[in-house]
């Protein structure tokens, strides 16, 4: 494999290890986040829904806000209407609560609504009944005030009206569970952002020591057999020894220059093996054409 090829998949093997836990860390997160965030909404719904419901349920006083207005019929059948209007809106709170999905509530909770819905309803009759006679009272005649006095406050201690109002001390108790809840989910929640970015940074820090690794073995594999080339190289011309061969470890760039290095020797190699037989050919020419000569001399010389 090329030096060029392992470089490339070296950074994108750090790069994907790192995008991939870049992208676990984002899934994984945002779904717990979601979740967190879900029953956290979930809890919260439940707290406002139960403190709506006991500042819904102790406003309504009948002594308080039906007796002050006896003296005035017509200011009364308003503020009857009123009172009415503010028990139905309860039972009206309490029919889509108890309609709504079942995981929305607290387990232990729903039974009570049902039951105190229907509470509410009979509270409700009764409001209406004892204000209509009131109302009734008042119009016949404003002598009838004590009756209609008397009416009101039989409505304020009434059973409807004790176990319509009692309710709200019921609620405490579920109050408190449901901030709990919220708190707990708030904990979850800041646990889940802190889950994805440990996933995250993690992944950046496994592919930075994969990059570590991948850079310094590359370096290796380049610097390496570079250096046993230059060491060869050395020995060579400081010994003159053409029978030398550089190692064959990759089949890189850097495999195939110690190819080419080793065939380069092995040429030279060559080269002066043939310059040798060629020089000892001509020394035995030479040899040959000194004896003639000396013979020719000699012969002459005689």
């Amino acid at each position: 494999m090329k030096i060029k090829i392992k470089i490339i998949y070296g950074y994108l093997l750090a790069l994907w290890i790192a995008s991939l836990g870049t992208v676990t860390g984002l899934i994984v997160g945002n779904y717990h986040q979601q979740k967190a965030l879900e029953a956290r909404l979930k809890a919260s719904k439940n707290r406002q829904f139960i403190s709506k419901l006991q500042v819904d349920i102790l406003y309504n006083r009948p002594t308080k806000q039906l007796t002050n207005y006896l003296q005035d019929p017509q200011v009364f059948q308003r503020e009857g209407r009123s009172f009415i209007q503010r028990i139905d809106k309860i039972q009206t709170m309490l029919n889509i609560e108890n309609q709504s999905d079942k995981s929305s509530t607290l387990k232990d909770l729903r039974p009570l609504l049902e039951n105190y819905e229907i509470t509410v309803g009979k509270f409700a009759r009764k409001s209406r009944n004892i204000i209509n006679g009131v109302d009734a009272l008042l119009t016949a005649s404003p002598k009838n005030r004590e009756k209609a006095e008397k009416l009101v406050v039989n409505l304020a201690k009434s059973q409807e009206f004790a176990d319509f109002v009692d309710f709200s001390e019921e609620l405490s108790d579920f109050y408190k569970l449901a901030e709990k809840h919220e708190n707990s989910n708030e904990i979850y929640l800041l646990q889940a952002e802190k889950s994805r970015n440990q996933i995250i940074i993690l992944s950046l820090g496994i592919s930075i020591a994969i990059g570590i690794i991948l850079a310094l073995y590359i370096s290796r594999t380049i610097a390496n057999p570079v250096q046993t080339l230059n060491e060869i190289a050395l020995q060579v011309t400081k010994e003159d020894n053409f029978t030398l061969q550089a190692p064959l470890e990759t089949k890189d760039e850097i495999g195939l220059l110690a190819s080419s290095f080793n065939q380069l020797i092995c040429r030279v190699n060559k080269l002066l093996q043939e310059q040798q037989i060629y020089t000892e050919k001509l020394k035995h020419s030479k040899e040959i054409a000194d004896a003639d000569n000396k013979a020719k001399s000699e012969y002459l010389a005689n």
